[in-house]
């Protein structure tokens, strides 16, 4: 316990040099905000900031102990994946149409700067609030954070998104929101995703016998869940989904 109790006060030590600066010996910054941060403890969590400020490698940075981060880089984004180096966890003072700007953007910096941890943890976050996302009028900079800013290869959170909204468009009809049509209309890779979320859908199947005749057949699970009626190939009768018998 005791382990336990000096590792948790020793992440909060380093925690606050986080919040107040001190001690600093190099900076971060984007736009017009600074950022007072710590080699030793940027360095020795993550391989872009070692790069960046290793002599070894000859970066500017190196010399001048300031990093520099273009647009379009959000201050929100950059401040909450420092936090996480320092402190293991971020947070976001803001209401939940922002929360889910900042954790898509906190997703696709996580990758960019190979931070697996925040990565992982803006994915739980981005699928907690995934119910959230489409009713959002941020709906088209959270689409971008995640189609425009990550590869396409990444598919975790794109695949999340993708199946979200077949179920919504199936069960709630999404397609009625304009501002949904908008987004799918600017984001062809997200309308690509649904159309291949939607056939996969369609196309996985149950296997179900016929209690007339014993044969069996394979039919859309949507039938089943719907309880439909099926046409039987054995009887060539259409039956009524008490007639049926499914494989578990």
């Amino acid at each position: 316990m005791a382990l336990s109790k000096d590792g948790d006060d020793f992440r909060k030590s380093i925690g606050k040099l986080f919040d107040t600066g001190l001690y600093s010996d190099a900076q971060v910054v984007v736009g017009t905000t600074i950022f007072n941060v710590h080699k030793s403890v940027l360095c020795t969590q993550n391989a872009y900031f070692a790069h960046a400020f290793d002599v070894a490698h000859g970066f500017k940075e190196s010399y001048t102990s300031v990093i520099t981060i273009e647009e379009p880089a959000n201050v929100e984004v950059i401040k909450a994946m420092l936090e996480y180096i320092y402190k293991g966890d971020y947070t976001v003072a803001s209401d939940t149409e922002a929360q889910l700007v900042v954790d898509t953007g906190v997703y696709a910096a996580a990758e960019m700067f190979r931070v697996e941890g925040l990565k992982q943890l803006a994915a739980e976050r981005i699928s907690s609030n995934i119910d959230k996302v489409f009713s959002s009028s941020n709906l088209a900079i959270v689409l971008d954070n995640v189609y425009e800013y990550t590869p396409e290869h990444d598919r975790q959170v794109r695949d999340l998104f993708a199946k979200a909204a077949t179920t919504k468009i199936e069960r709630e009809g999404l397609l009625g929101s304009a501002t949904f049509r908008e987004a799918i209309k600017e984001n062809g890779n997200f309308a690509a995703d649904i159309v291949l979320a939607m056939h996969k859908t369609v196309n996985i199947q149950a296997e179900v016998t016929c209690r007339i005749c014993t044969s069996t057949t394979l039919v859309p699970t949507k039938a089943v869940e719907e309880e439909r009626a099926i046409l039987c190939d054995g009887c060539n009768r259409v039956y009524g989904f008490q007639y049926w018998n499914i494989k578990e």
